[in-house]
């Protein structure tokens, strides 16, 4: 019921008829909205290659994680810039220093995204699915059971530009199915997060926040993530160059919440994070 009166409001407040004097294309040549929330390990902006260590197992950690985001409808105003994509993401994580570089799950996602645009404003709306399969090395050398966990979900994402320096964002997500035998803890969940962005100021740093609020019983995630636009940094700032791209990005990172691997649950990461991203 609370996903049908979800989708029933989002197509009413934006794709009603105020924008019928709209143009529209089908597989446009575009590059997607994309707002990152990646210090949650949401990203969608390209191939994120990562070092971790966990303070709770004292253990260290390679993760691969390719996001690719592709608009199929794109309709344009004066005003307003609305897309419709599909999504899907393949994340990895395998045991550094462990008997045969153990890969330890593999997590993958499909779904849409509905990105409505006006001037600083930016709607985001996803239905997906996610499943998260237990490695074969995580069975036979860390002695796991076998479980492949997952759900299916809405999240959406409201996010407002100040100036072109700070984002503020605020979201929920609402689970609607959870594997196996319910088997996550929560069905709803709250976003806050920012970000601070000098690449206006022709500074090539950036800092973000996000917290997931779950409930009150028990604590929040929370992720912070500090990070350089390589390509701004040597191009612009060391040889004079006209670039404002922010397509690779290196970055350290914390996260502490519950994992986000979902047959992991119930435990705790403690998570120190040393990035690069490849953004298309």
């Amino acid at each position: 019921m609370i996903s049908r009166i979800f989708l029933t409001a989002v197509f009413i407040i934006f794709l009603s008829p105020i924008y019928l004097c709209a143009s529209f294309e089908i597989f446009p040549n575009k590059k997607p909205i994309i707002n990152s929330h990646s210090t949650l390990f949401n990203s969608f902006d390209g191939l994120d290659v990562l070092y971790l260590y966990n303070k709770n197992d004292l253990a260290h950690y390679m993760a691969v994680n390719f996001g690719v985001k592709y608009v199929i409808f794109h309709i344009n105003t004066p005003d307003v810039n609305i897309d419709l994509s599909v999504m899907g993401r393949a994340s990895v994580r395998f045991e550094l220093f462990s008997e045969s570089f153990n890969m330890l799950h593999a997590d993958y996602l499909g779904g849409l995204a509905l990105d409505v645009q006006h001037q600083g404003f930016i709607s985001e709306t996803w239905f997906y699915h996610i499943s998260s399969h237990l490695g074969d090395d995580a069975i036979i050398y860390n002695n796991e059971k076998y479980v492949n966990a997952g759900w299916e979900a809405i999240r959406q994402y409201f996010n407002y530009d100040f100036y072109h320096w700070f984002r503020a964002s605020l979201g929920l997500e609402y689970k609607i199915m959870k594997r196996p035998n319910d088997r996550i803890f929560y069905d709803l969940s709250y976003f806050i997060g920012g970000k601070l962005n000098g690449i206006s100021f022709n500074i090539p740093l950036f800092i973000e926040t996000e917290i997931e609020i779950i409930n009150f019983d028990h604590s929040p995630n929370f992720g912070v993530k500090l990070g350089i636009y390589l390509d701004h940094l040597i191009n612009k700032n060391m040889m004079d160059k006209k670039d404002d791209r922010d397509k690779h990005i290196i970055f350290i990172s914390y996260y502490h919440g519950y994992s986000k691997i979902a047959y992991l649950y119930n435990r705790r990461d403690n998570l120190f994070i040393l990035g690069r991203t490849f953004r298309y």
